[in-house]
């Protein structure tokens, strides 16, 4: 195995030479595709016997009216669920539903070439979910309802070359629909980006 040791140490190396020799140049009329999944933390709890899960996928496609600044939007599809149990451990209420709908956003970025790019977004979201929920008595009721999102935070883009780049950003969204009332909460975001057409050396 030691013989491998030098192999991986030039692997290494090379790989964070081209991250940290990577310079993205954001330009007016480039297109970006790309992909992010949400991680959610709800602000709002209702106690230590909860349990729920949250995915959801967004891939987006997005367009640089300037230089700085970007528009795009996807569809967005979502899985989610809790679990309520009581202090003996008796599940007292559970719901499941997917949810399909439409997501925009804005970017504005700080600066528009290197290795590491801050940026500010808004965004909005509009989903149609179904569901169902089983209460304690066994009862199950179908449901659907119309949800909407919106939310504004911040963001930092990693460039692994001139045409790709990681990203992560956190959201304070707003979550409101049919029946809900109103919720709000933080989103992480992590996801990865394409850049597209050409570049023009300045």
């Amino acid at each position: 195995m030691a013989k491998l040791k030098p192999m991986k140490y030039i692997f290494t190396s090379t790989l964070v030479l081209l991250i940290y020799s990577a310079n993205a140049q954001l330009q007016k009329n480039r297109w970006t595709i790309g992909t992010n999944v949400p991680l959610n933390f709800q602000f709002k709890t209702n106690g230590p016997g909860i349990k729920s899960y949250d995915f959801t996928l967004n891939p987006t496609a997005g367009y640089f009216v300037s230089d700085t600044w970007e528009v795009g939007g996807g569809p967005i599809v979502s899985f989610r669920g809790s679990r309520f149990k009581d202090n003996l451990g008796y599940t007292t209420y559970k719901d499941d539903n997917t949810s399909v709908g439409l997501n925009l956003y804005s970017r504005y970025y700080f600066k528009k070439d290197g290795t590491v790019l801050p940026y500010l977004t808004v965004n909005a979201t509009y989903l149609r979910t179904s569901g169902n929920s089983i209460d304690i008595n066994g009862f199950k009721t179908n449901y659907r309802r119309n949800e909407r999102q919106a939310g504004a935070g911040v963001g930092l883009s990693w460039f692994l070359s001139s045409r790709a780049a990681l990203f992560s950003e956190f959201n304070y969204t707003g979550y409101w629909g049919d029946g809900l009332g109103y919720t709000n909460g933080v989103n992480l975001k992590v996801g990865f980006q394409l850049f597209l057409g050409k570049e023009n050396k300045k």
